[in-house]
């Protein structure tokens, strides 16, 4: 379960914090 809100919350960084991190989250999915 930890690991899915952990998702979760990742996803809403990328979205409410646009920039290279995205491109990586991206990169890793």
């Amino acid at each position: 379960m930890i690991e899915s809100w952990f998702f979760v919350l990742a996803m809403l960084a990328v979205l409410l914090i646009p920039g290279p991190t995205n491109a990586l989250l991206a990169t890793a999915a």
